[in-house]
């Protein structure tokens, strides 16, 4: 494997938005801490993120995972398979916490919106154009 500065790096980020109460930010940080040593990552654990006083944006808090980007061309197998594992994992984390908070948590890739995730339904575009374009890719059953 080639040195990480050898590697195009992007990120694979949520956020939740709506109506977000401190109570939730508080279990859902602890939860996410949780989660985020519970294997061992690609790059780095995922990362959380509140939104700052003065951002107009429409969320409250976020996250994000450093992926190695496919882009160039040159990202091996191997890395493309921890990446989509790696992803997989957030995605599944996040379904179920999107469904017992009743949250809607929008995806980006490289800043680009890839889909959703509303009270624990995935939309076709994250679990059909990217989650299941990408596995078949792989040739993972």
């Amino acid at each position: 494997m080639s040195p990480i500065s050898k590697k195009e790096i992007q990120f694979f980020s949520f956020y939740i938005s709506g109506e977000i109460f401190s109570a939730f930010i508080d279990e859902f940080t602890n939860k996410f801490r949780e989660f985020s040593k519970t294997r061992a990552w690609t790059i780095d654990p995922p990362t959380l993120f509140n939104k700052e006083e003065d951002e107009e944006d429409d969320f409250d808090l976020g996250g994000e995972l450093k992926i190695y980007s496919a882009w160039s061309g040159k990202l091996s197998e191997e890395d493309d398979i921890k990446n989509y594992d790696d992803v997989k994992s957030i995605v599944d984390f996040l379904t179920e916490e999107s469904f017992k908070y009743s949250a809607k948590i929008e995806f980006t890739l490289g800043g680009n919106d890839v889909g959703e995730i509303s009270n624990g339904t995935l939309s076709d575009s994250l679990s059909l154009t990217l989650l299941e374009e990408w596995r078949k890719k792989l040739g993972k059953p």
